[in-house]
């Protein structure tokens, strides 16, 4: 059936993508895509900070290249981010170099609160172990050797269902 030249079933697609009032609905690609970019815009503020706190400018400078895992887990009252990404530097922009970050979330009774703990470059074939990212489906996670480098994952504690389900945005 056609209504003003549409047919019912581009009046069913729009209404399967649209409110009445003309509004798009949010999908599980949208919150998967917010998520994306929430983990983008945190490791870009981190290397922004590093560049800053360590002097390094023009092409001196790291850029980030690319996110390549994320995993959220909590531990001792507190939430752990372990992440690993790519960055590229200076003339260098073809190499790649891959880097672990560790950034604790807590939330005391009046300011949420970000510190990083790690940022370091790692190699392909570092194989440090963490709980929080293995007892929580992240097996691909690089970590540096030392496990003395980063503070969350040494409790061999199993998370709920709510916590092993934790994507990596902020604002959890």
């Amino acid at each position: 059936m056609h209504q003003g030249g549409v047919s019912s079933l581009e009046m069913a697609i729009e209404a399967a993508l649209y409110w009445p009032d003309g509004a798009r609905k949010r999908s599980k690609s949208d919150h998967a895509e917010r998520a994306r970019n929430g983990r983008r815009r945190l490791l870009q503020a981190l290397v922004d900070k590093h560049n800053e706190d360590h002097s390094l400018l023009g092409d001196f400078a790291y850029e980030l290249k690319d996110v390549v895992e994320c995993k959220v887990f909590s531990e001792k009252r507190g939430w752990y981010y372990h992440l690993n990404f790519t960055l590229t530097k200076g003339a260098d922009r073809g190499i790649e170099d891959l880097f672990f970050v560790e950034v604790k979330y807590v939330r005391p009774v009046k300011q949420e609160e970000l510190s990083v703990s790690c940022f370091c470059m790692i190699k392909p074939t570092d194989n440090g172990h963490c709980y929080g990212c293995t007892n929580n489906g992240s097996v691909n996670m690089k970590h540096p050797n030392s496990a003395d480098e980063y503070t969350g994952g040494h409790l061999d504690v199993a998370g709920s269902q709510e916590e092993r389900a934790q994507s990596c945005v902020h604002g959890r």
